[in-house]
């Protein structure tokens, strides 16, 4: 909202000016950007000290949301961007997670390279992937890798919260300079489950120690799971001990995670054998 004057015509607020404003990120234009004290003018919210991440993207998923999930906790801000549900392009405010800044502290730039990159990007569209393959730094499938890795680093970083918010805004879209990402859902809702098994933020097994594990005849209705889960609900068409299930996945971690995607799901229940211990 603040006001400028170029080559000394009238003040104009900033968001007016093309030139400018392809550079604000979409979530400048939400009701959290205006008034940051209350959520307002979106019909989903939600409370990440109530719900983990991995609820809210299964929720998305399964209802093909598309828009801007915004996801914020104290002055931190994660946008995520659907199409269909499915993660396209995540972006954050945080100095450290920044494209190129995270490329340095990975080694994959130098410090110099970086620099130079940023004061060349206006020559290359203001894209700065872009500008790394023009001036020879990365190759346009390593670019495309490592936009990929970062995006997923900045999504699993939400499944760590405990506190904030996220909300759903239906009806704002990629930035148009946003490189859009074929990120696997799947993939990002099971490294995210196994992250929070791992830290103790979530724990499905607690007090089912004797329990076995049994499918829901409908759960997977709404939804296209990888052959992983499918194969886990599949199996516990007859009862099965978390220990049995780890047999079904490729590692006893990818069990407990598919395990836990398929209990929010409610795509697998608890059942309690009578003397069994």
């Amino acid at each position: 909202t603040d006001r400028v004057s170029r080559d000394g015509d009238l003040l104009r607020s900033m968001g007016q000016g093309p030139e400018i404003a392809a550079h604000f990120p979409v979530s400048t234009r939400t009701p959290t950007a205006r008034n940051r004290t209350e959520i307002g003018e979106t019909g989903e919210r939600w409370d990440l000290a109530r719900c983990s991440m991995v609820t809210v993207l299964l929720q998305v998923l399964v209802s093909r949301e598309d828009g801007l999930l915004l996801c914020e906790r104290g002055e931190m801000r994660k946008e995520v961007y659907l199409e269909g549900g499915v993660p396209r392009y995540a972006t954050s405010n945080q100095a450290a997670e920044l494209f190129g800044e995270a490329l340095v502290q990975k080694g994959v730039l130098r410090r110099e390279e970086l620099d130079f990159s940023l004061a060349a990007m206006p020559r290359f569209g203001g894209r700065l992937g872009e500008t790394f393959v023009a001036l020879g730094l990365l190759e346009p499938v390593d670019l495309v890798h490592h936009l990929s890795e970062h995006s997923h680093d900045r999504l699993l970083d939400i499944f760590d919260w405990t506190e904030g918010h996220a909300a759903l805004y239906r009806d704002l879209d990629r930035p148009e300079r946003a490189f859009r990402l074929d990120l696997d859902p799947w993939e990002v809702l099971a490294r995210g489950a196994a992250r929070r098994l791992a830290g103790g933020l979530d724990k499905p097994f607690d007090g089912h120690v004797g329990d076995v594990l049994v499918h829901t005849a409908d759960g997977l209705t709404a939804v296209s799971p990888p052959d992983g889960l499918l194969g886990i609900w599949t199996a516990c068409t007859a009862p099965r001990s978390m220990r049995e299930l780890e047999d079904f996945a490729a590692t006893p971690g990818a069990a407990r995670a598919g395990v836990a995607l398929l209990l929010e799901l409610g795509a697998l229940r608890w059942h309690t054998v009578p003397g069994r211990a």
